[in-house]
């Protein structure tokens, strides 16, 4: 009976160091840092996105890339606009209305456990671009939470403009 508590006890003393070690790793999770597979599944999104605003793409599906609240803005600002052009007369993603995006460079940096920034700088046509994105991890994997252009948060630029559009 005594080995059997020896036992347990040992069992138990390597289950409490075994769960300080991965205290570490679970707070730097919440703190900010990213995990490589972040920056990997993140990045592939994001090429993804952009190859196709080629000369010969077709942009992008809205509801594979933004995230739903985003959108949801995106489509209550269009409604409010009454017919008229709303807030948007151009993609967000590019900051322009015709493209043919080269030379994409990217740079991903956590923001926080569930979301990532992401700037990215391309060439379009043969002007230079710099978007910072905030990515949002998803049930859907990753999605674009804001954009951050020389104009501002595209997500505050929406909300401030439907506030005018309802007064």
């Amino acid at each position: 009976m005594r080995i059997a508590n020896m036992k347990m006890l040992h069992v138990l003393a390597l289950g409490l160091l075994l769960a300080a070690t991965l205290s570490p790793a679970a707070m730097a999770v919440d703190s900010g840092v990213m995990r490589p597979s972040d920056r990997t599944t993140a990045e592939k999104f994001l090429r993804g996105i952009y190859a196709n605003y080629r000369a010969d793409g077709k942009g992008v599906n809205n509801t594979d890339v933004y995230e739903t609240s985003l959108l949801a803005l995106m489509a209550a600002d269009q409604q409010a606009a009454n017919g008229e052009i709303g807030y948007l007369d151009g993609d967000p993603l590019c900051d322009c209305q015709d493209f043919d995006i080269r030379d994409v460079k990217l740079a991903i940096k956590p923001a926080d456990h569930d979301r990532l920034d992401a700037t990215v700088s391309f060439r379009n046509f043969d002007e230079h671009r710099s978007l910072h994105l905030l990515l949002l991890r998803s049930a859907h994997g990753w999605r674009v939470f804001d954009v951050l252009s020389s104009d501002g948060s595209l997500r505050t630029a929406l909300q401030n403009h439907l506030k005018t559009l309802k007064h």
